[in-house]
């Protein structure tokens, strides 16, 4: 061989590790990400801005489906100009750091009773328009597929009763 070529090999072949060695650091970051394990919430985490001694607060798993999750169900009563914060607890698959990603997506669902408008929400806030149900599903946007239920549900003023 000639020195011309040996020098293209030797190139090549330096080239190619240092390629190698670039990107195994990439891929070795992948396997460090912290999943999201669940998502729950209590109702210290809850804040309703009227009538909060009619809040009722239940929660039940549900194990029956591909993803077993939490459902909650909050009842109260409706007044006008009423919010709701719902603050959701996030912990990760090694609870001592915080998920590496531990953004969440929300999409309402609404009863087929319920007004579309009863229950909105915007800036990390329900506005309680009218009395009705909505079912909020919190996804996580970390590929775990983790997620939460909660159905929340205004009676309308002075009355107790649960309208699915």
């Amino acid at each position: 061989m000639s020195k011309p070529t040996i020098l293209i090999l030797l190139i090549v072949y330096v080239t190619s590790i240092l390629i190698v060695g670039i990107f195994g650091l990439q891929i070795m970051s992948f396997n460090n990400i912290n999943y999201i394990d669940s998502i729950t919430v209590d109702m210290k985490n809850v804040s309703i801005s009227k009538n909060k001694h009619t809040l009722s607060f239940i929660s039940n798993s549900v194990v029956d489906t591909a993803v077993p999750y939490i459902r909650y169900t909050l009842i109260f009563e409706y007044a006008s100009d009423q919010t709701l914060a719902i603050l959701p607890k996030i912990v990760a698959k090694n609870p001592s750091i915080d998920p590496t990603d531990n953004r969440l997506s929300i999409t309402l669902t609404y009863s087929q009773e319920a007004h579309v408008d009863c229950i909105t929400y915007e800036n990390s806030l329900f506005k309680i328009n009218r009395p009705g149900g909505v079912t909020v599903t919190y996804r996580s946007q970390d590929n775990s597929g983790k997620i939460m239920v909660v159905y929340l549900f205004a009676t309308p003023p002075n009355t107790t009763s649960m309208q699915n």
